[in-house]
């Protein structure tokens, strides 16, 4: 009958549940050890904030760079959980802003330099803010780019009169009174360095430093001995060198192509920045992220 079949169901899941806890014991969560410890870092690479085009090779605005900042923020969130990040470090590599250092820049500015330069700040330091409601630390740092110097003549520049220098400051400022929140100051204004895990990063835009084993040593030689790894700007596209152990790591862009100088020497690429897993190790990985 079926009150005889229900009974004798419920005598089987009696019998579950009586062995049940003798195959399913509480687990033990594993404590992390110094070698399974992770920090991301994050290679942040010429945002080109102020400049506008809309064309065959692409489309980039405030907005658009707004949206894609987002975008990064959410697969940075998505690495944190995979690889169990506990800390982030920031390294901004020049090149935030547009500028104004050529006629044909200043052409494509939707906003002035100052615009551009509050504007980007006001970016970063959402960026970090967001970052330190992910991650247990979170350190930021930073060097400058050619866009953002003063003058259009770069021959009478001045080296450190770069906007890039303010960005990084004014978003330190910020959030200086955020506990999980830390600024290293950069070496120099066209050079930074930070250590992860006794790892020495050193990071250069690039238009003083060449993405190559002589651009290495030149480095090398001016800093009295050899970092981990170099990370760069400049050229809107990732990629990874070795050069006599020393890792050459580089970021892409936030505006992908469309301006006129990429343009007109046909030089083509997605927007894209890059994220870094570093642990006691050194680099486990490198993600491009397109955006």
């Amino acid at each position: 009958s079926v009150s005889a079949f229900l009974l004798n169901r419920s005598s089987d899941l009696l019998v579950l549940l009586q062995i049940s806890p003798d195959k399913f014991e509480q687990p033990v969560i594993p404590d992390l050890d110094a070698n399974e410890r992770k920090t991301m870092l994050i290679l942040l690479t010429d945002w080109h904030i102020g400049a506008a085009w809309d064309n065959h090779f692409g489309v980039f605005n405030y907005e658009i760079a707004t949206a894609r900042i987002q975008t990064l923020l959410d697969e940075i969130q998505k690495l944190q959980i995979i690889y169990s990040c506990e800390a982030a470090v920031v390294m901004c590599l020049g090149d935030m802003i547009n500028g104004a250092i050529r006629r044909t820049v200043q052409l494509q500015n939707r906003e002035t330099v100052i615009e551009q330069t509050k504007n980007a700040a006001e970016l970063l330091t959402n960026f970090c803010y967001t970052l330190c409601k992910l991650f247990s630390v979170v350190t930021l740092t930073g060097c400058a780019g050619n866009h953002s110097r003063l003058v259009e003549n770069k021959e009478s520049a001045v080296k450190d009169d770069r906007l890039d220098s303010i960005i990084t400051w004014a978003a330190s400022k910020s959030l200086q009174h955020i506990l999980n929140f830390n600024y290293v100051d950069a070496i120099d204004t066209t050079l930074t360095s930070v250590n992860i895990y006794d790892h020495e990063f050193i990071g250069v835009h690039g238009d003083y430093d060449k993405f190559s084993r002589n651009g290495i040593h030149s480095i090398i030689t001016a800093l009295h001995r050899f970092p981990y790894a170099v990370c760069f700007g400049l050229m809107h596209s990732p990629a990874l060198q070795e050069a006599d152990g020393v890792l050459l790591l580089r970021g892409g862009s936030l505006c992908g192509t469309g301006d006129d100088y990429t343009i007109s020497r046909r030089i083509t690429g997605q927007p894209s920045q890059t994220v870094c897993i570093v642990s006691q190790r050194g680099v486990e990985s490198i993600h491009p992220i397109p955006l």
